[in-house]
């Protein structure tokens, strides 16, 4: 984790940021919110065996609609000559088999939401105890990201000689001229 006001290294732990004294706890929490669980990533045998069976079960249906369609076809539309018979008949098996399907599909998304736990953030790695900031001499400083563009602005107002009375310091121009 790095600190989102100086961009100084900090633990998930800390409370402020070692460099500028910035409070971290709400970003540690929002960070621990955000992240997985790491306790219980890996699904047991049992989770990956039922899904192998319903996909299982999802192949073996999805076959035996192929199966009468093509039976519907060769009986009721070819052998038969009945067209219309034979579209009423497979647009009845296609709505069987899409309430089946969405049925099954309701009650494993109830059941899968019922068998959740209650979300708790994951614990965060554990740092250094960081509730006093360090001595003023001991942390480093993180230039700013305007330091750069600043000394470009001051070399190009050294190397421009004509500045038509206005000298840049440091973000502020001044008026020479009066």
């Amino acid at each position: 984790m790095h600190c989102p006001n100086c961009g100084a290294p900090a633990a998930a732990d800390q409370k402020f940021c070692r460099s500028c004294g910035f409070n971290l706890e709400k970003i540690s929490h929002l960070l621990a919110e955000q992240s997985p669980a790491v306790e219980g990533a890996e699904p047991d045998r049992s989770k990956k065996a039922a899904r192998l069976g319903f996909a299982l079960l999802r192949l073996a249906a999805l076959s035996f609609l192929v199966m009468a369609y093509g039976g519907i076809i060769n009986e009721v539309i070819i052998g038969r000559g009945d067209l219309v018979g034979g579209i009423l008949f497979l647009t009845i098996i296609t709505a069987i088999f899409f309430g089946l399907g969405f049925i099954v599909f309701s009650a494993s998304a109830r059941k899968k939401k019922s068998a959740r736990p209650p979300s708790e953030p994951p614990s965060l790695a554990e740092g250094e105890e960081t509730l006093t900031l360090p001595p003023a001499g001991e942390s480093t400083v993180v230039p700013s990201i305007t330091e750069h563009t600043t000394n470009l602005l001051e070399e190009k107002q050294r190397g421009a000689g004509a500045n038509d009375g206005l000298v840049h310091t440091r973000g502020n121009y001044h008026d020479m001229t009066s």
